[in-house]
């Protein structure tokens, strides 16, 4: 496991830190882990801001009406298959996978970097974690002040009204979380649309 040890060990250094309510700001899966510390942490932090995710990614890759069981098979077979990849085949998905996701061309090559140094095994484990996490329902614990950027992603057949729409069935359970479609931007938004992205976070710490 990955997302729940992770956003444990975030809240353990909070505490052992004496930090104040915090304000957690996190990214795709920096999302998942930052609404997993709200989850099971609600009092340890004090504003929440998630940047283009949903509290279950794995309806985007299983369906709404997958099984747990369907939904453990599809993350296994997307944890083998990027444990497994490697050398021009694993460059060569990387690159397509990050063309779809970041609009800024100038910034693709440090996103295909980064994975690329990254551990595969531990990549692979990370987005099966993904698949499998469902905070829909958990994350209604927080109930502090929480903003959600979002976009349409690159190729969706599904246009910004439809979105929106998902992203407020997503986020019931917490009525208070301001959703903000952020146009122009794939899902890299602090590299796609840097000036918004900024002012809208000087914006929620404010």
């Amino acid at each position: 496991p990955v997302v729940v040890p992770v956003a444990d060990e975030i809240a353990r250094y909070i505490s052992d830190s004496h930090l104040e309510a915090p304000t957690l700001v996190g990214h795709s899966m920096g999302g998942t882990i930052a609404m997993s510390i709200a989850s099971r942490h609600p009092d340890a932090i004090g504003r929440l801001m998630v940047v283009d995710m949903f509290p279950d990614l794995g309806v985007l890759f299983a369906g709404p009406n997958a099984s747990a069981e369907a939904r453990a098979a599809v993350a296994e077979q997307v944890r083998a298959g990027i444990a497994g990849s490697s050398g021009d085949a694993r460059r060569a998905q990387t690159e397509a996978t990050i063309a779809s996701m970041v609009r800024n061309e100038a910034m693709r090559p440090v996103a295909v970097r980064h994975s690329m140094e990254s551990d595969a095994d531990t990549s692979g484990r990370a987005m099966a974690d993904l698949i499998t996490t469902n905070l829909t329902a958990d994350i209604g614990r927080y109930d502090g002040p929480m903003r959600v950027l979002w976009v349409v992603p690159a190729g969706t057949p599904f246009d910004q009204p439809t979105m929106a729409n998902f992203y407020r069935m997503a986020y019931a359970a917490t009525p208070q979380a301001v959703l903000t479609h952020i146009p122009d931007s794939a899902h890299f938004i602090m590299w796609d649309a840097p000036d918004r992205f900024r002012q809208e976070l000087r914006d929620f710490l404010a």
